[in-house]
């Protein structure tokens, strides 16, 4: 694992620039995409603050009610993603509203699987506790698909000569590196104790799309 010291690093930083995407959405998203974005925003805030209190805890006593949302990194990453690809894409035919019905559908399935699947709290050879779910590789796969759809788009919107290379960039960028953290998890490798370097990647091209709105 990389130098333990990256990790709490990275969990700043994260949440540094979640409040640089907040200001960002205030000053320059319209109303639609700026409502849709603090939501986002939200649900990575109750993330990251799960990751600082699992860090820093020294007690195991009422974690067990974190589990609602810490995973939601699984929940607003695609969300975000798909309002970056939206934003970067510039196409008035697909509307926002597909994005949210889609958002809708997943988070239907977040809580059902929540509900559904046992979750495990133990000391971490690092920081605090970590959580994980029994058996997540149906998870990992989705999340896989779902950045390799994101990673194929991107790469068939380089042919736009009209639309921002360097937003597409970050979008293959963050895409690439969700799989390629998701394999290295699922093969017993872990860059972080949590997977949020992926995450950070997709935060920073949310926040490049959302200054070029």
């Amino acid at each position: 694992m990389i130098n333990i010291y990256m990790y709490p690093c990275f969990v700043l930083f994260s949440l540094f620039f979640i409040y640089i995407g907040v200001v960002s959405a205030i000053k320059f998203a319209g109303i639609k995409i700026k409502i849709f974005s603090m939501l986002i925003f939200f649900l990575l805030i109750l993330r990251y603050l799960c990751l600082a209190i699992l860090m820093t805890c020294k007690s195991i006593m009422f974690l067990y009610i974190l589990k609602p949302f810490f995973y939601l990194n699984y929940l607003s990453i695609p969300m975000l993603s798909m309002v970056t690809i939206y934003i970067i894409m510039r196409n008035e035919k697909f509307q926002l509203k597909n994005i949210f019905v889609a958002s809708l559908i997943l988070a239907f399935g977040y809580f059902i699987i929540l509900a559904n699947i046992p979750n495990y709290i133990e000391l971490s050879n690092y920081y605090g506790y970590k959580m994980y779910l029994q058996r997540p590789e149906f998870i990992y796969l989705f999340k896989v698909l779902i950045n390799t759809l994101f990673l194929i788009f991107a790469i068939n919107l380089l042919d736009k000569n009209h639309l921002d290379k360097k937003g597409i960039y970050l979008i293959i960028s963050a895409a690439l590196m969700s799989i390629i953290e998701i394999v290295l998890t699922m093969v017993g490798i872990k860059i972080f104790q949590e997977n949020i370097l992926s995450d950070f990647i997709w935060i920073l091209a949310f926040i490049y799309a959302l200054n070029k709105k």
